[in-house]
């Protein structure tokens, strides 16, 4: 059985405490003089112990208030404890020094206080950090106050306890109104099972830290916020409310939704114009653009149209993608005084009309008989002309995206493009077959004009040369006769021959120039033509021969059709074209398109490049003109069969 232990006397155990304590502790006597005191007080208070021991606390510690020094004394008397008493010095290298000091009553035997206790504890760090706390606190709310962000805190019911100005500011209410008012009721009023679902997250410390919501302001509009959530905790770590920090990304989105949606609407675009390029058939080139375009801007249906006249439009080309119906391709479209169609004619840009119940027109209330609400339109240029239009219909609550006009003349641009790339390969196909059928006529008009003309007088001249011949030795005069009569037959057939050949290649434009030439073809006109040439230096001869034919075809129409009484002639050029004018005072209403010489004119004329106009106002006489790409001194790459081809006519 081991040995009792042996009782720590009570001086030995008090000597130890004060030996080892992290804290100072001292004793007072009556009269608050220092009678027993530790190392880690004496440390404290800057002093060595024995220059403690029977001084006044107010001798040691002359900054000692003077309210505590009188409850002190009260102690004394009452017994009543001080605690919790924060005083401030300095340290041994005059540093702030934060000290927690508690008085306790010494006791006798008897039970009357006898002295003081003094227990003193350093908190200069806990001091220093609560510091810190405060002002990252106070710099924390000056960031939230100023913060482009929400910040708002709420209860375990969801009640505002605090949000920031950028709430307010963001939402229309002020910040006294907001405070104390509940979250989804101000904010998300339809969001009952959300509110819900937050407060029992709050209650098991499970709110989802990162959500995306929409939020109502105060004028109804709508706006988008990215939120990061965090609980907040009671005493005993339970949820209380929660902290939120929101940012307003309704601008992000809208402009992530315009990119994504000009992405798709660039590839879209892509496709329409892969389709123009691969010279796809106008069916389909058509069909495509309105599918892509109704996809694009969330239409119901699309059409092509193509105006025939002022009054008139024919479906050329439509999709739809709903069952209200429309017009079906090859419809002919009534044009009123009124409409999208009727808008863009008058102003020839895009129109629109949105939710057109009043519009009158047949073409109106058609629309509306078929369902749609919303209709656009953007127009189709050829050739700096209104050709058509592309047109798309809603028939949906929703109207048609507010820039539906400009992303829409975006799909007519192309559509535009798909138009003239069709109509060009249609007037190279036509004017490759006027060309070689050209060719062949003057082939057989020049087999029959040397058939008919010149051959049948070479023939003739060779029977008289026979006939003088066989004369020669029997009958010299008559022989001398008959070559007489063969020599004016060969000049005869000389001149047929020269006709020929001007009718081919005039000589006089090769021996002389444009000028002579065009001078000596107004001087065989029946009627008085003015000619003004003002070219200085010959031209390329391709060039000179097309700008001498545009004047010979149009002084011939002149005198065939025009029934005018003067002509007049100009012919200007430029370092890089020859300008060729033909103006008569005739009836006018000259018509290209009806076939003519002019159409031999437009394809030698385009075979250099050049174009060929016409203008001819009934009333009002006509004009010929034509501008002709020229290289003075040099030859141009012209394709010489179609040169020559277009020549022959």
């Amino acid at each position: 059985m081991a040995p009792p232990v042996r009782p720590l006397a009570e001086s030995t155990l008090l000597e130890t405490i004060l030996a080892t304590a992290p804290v100072g502790i001292g004793f007072l006597d009556p009269d608050l003089r220092f009678v027993r005191l530790n190392e880690a007080l004496a440390r404290g208070n800057g002093l060595a112990r024995d220059q403690h021991l029977g001084r006044r606390i107010d001798e040691v510690w002359p900054e000692i208030p003077g309210e505590l020094l009188a409850r002190l004394r009260e102690l004394l008397g009452t017994g009543e404890p001080i605690t919790d008493v924060e005083a401030i010095s300095a340290d041994s290298g005059g540093r702030p020094r934060h000290v927690l000091q508690n008085y306790y009553p010494v006791t006798a035997a008897d039970g009357t206080v006898c002295g003081v206790g003094v227990i003193v504890v350093d908190i200069t760090e806990r001091k220093l950090a609560e510091e810190a706390l405060t002002a990252s606190e106070e710099q924390l709310r000056e960031m939230l106050e100023t913060v482009r962000l929400i910040a708002v805190i709420v209860d375990a019911d969801t009640r505002i306890v605090y949000c920031n100005p950028y709430l307010a500011e963001l939402s229309g209410w002020t910040r006294e109104e907001l405070l104390g008012r509940e979250w989804y009721a101000t904010f998300e009023p339809d969001e009952v099972e959300n509110r819900r679902g937050f407060v029992r997250h709050i209650a098991e410390i499970a709110v989802n830290p990162h959500a995306e919501g929409a939020i109502q302001t105060r004028s109804g509009q709508w706006r988008l916020i990215s939120w990061n959530n965090t609980v907040v905790r009671g005493p005993h770590g339970r949820g209380i409310g929660a902290t939120s920090i929101g940012e307003d990304i309704t601008e992000r989105r809208r402009a992530e939704k315009e990119l994504h949606a000009r992405v798709e609407e660039q590839e879209a675009l892509r496709r329409v114009a892969t389709l123009v390029a691969g010279e796809a058939q106008p069916d389909r080139v058509f069909r495509s653009v309105a599918q892509e375009a109704a996809r694009i801007l969330g239409a119901d249906s699309s059409a092509v149209l193509r105006f025939d006249d002022p009054q008139t439009a024919t479906v050329v080309g439509r999709w739809e993608g709903s069952d209200l119906g429309g017009f079906p391709n090859g419809s002919s479209i009534p044009v009123e005084d009124d409409g999208a169609l009727a808008r863009l004619l008058r102003t020839g840009g895009p129109a629109r009309i949105d939710d057109d119940e009043g519009v009158p027109g047949e073409l109106p209330v058609a629309m509306r008989s078929f369902g749609y609400r919303s209709v656009a339109a953007a127009p189709v240029i050829l050739a700096n002309r209104l050709w058509g239009a592309l047109a798309v219909g809603n028939g949906r609550l929703e109207r048609l995206p507010a820039d539906a006009e400009r992303r829409l003349g975006e799909f007519a641009e192309v559509l535009g493009l798909a138009v003239a790339s069709a109509d060009a390969r249609e007037k190279l196909a036509r004017s490759r077959t006027r060309i070689v059928e050209a060719s062949d006529e003057a082939r057989r008009l020049l087999e029959r004009d040397l058939h008919d003309g010149a051959q049948q007088r070479l023939v003739s001249l060779a029977i008289m040369l026979r006939l003088a011949e066989a004369k020669l030795v029997r009958d010299p005069a008559e022989a001398a006769s008959a070559l007489a009569q063969a020599s004016a037959e060969l000049g005869h057939a000389l001149e047929e021959l020269r006709h020929l050949a001007r009718g081919i290649h005039p000589a006089i434009l090769s021996d002389r120039g444009l000028g002579p030439a065009l001078e000596a073809l107004a001087g065989r006109m029946p009627l008085p033509v003015e000619v003004r040439s003002a070219v200085a230096t010959r031209p390329r001869p391709a060039v000179e021969v097309a700008t001498y034919y545009v004047v010979a075809e149009g002084l011939t129409n002149v005198v065939k059709y025009a029934r005018a009484s003067q002509a007049s002639v100009t012919v200007s050029s430029t370092s890089s074209a020859v300008t060729v004018e033909v103006v008569d005072d005739g009836v006018g209403g000259a018509d290209p398109s009806l076939g003519s010489g002019l159409n031999g004119l437009q394809d030698r004329v385009e075979a250099l490049g050049g174009r060929l106009e016409v203008a001819s106002r009934l009333g009002a006489g006509t004009l010929l003109r034509a501008e002709i790409p020229c290289t003075f001194g040099r030859e141009a790459r012209v394709h010489p069969r179609a040169a020559d081809a277009a020549a022959a006519r």
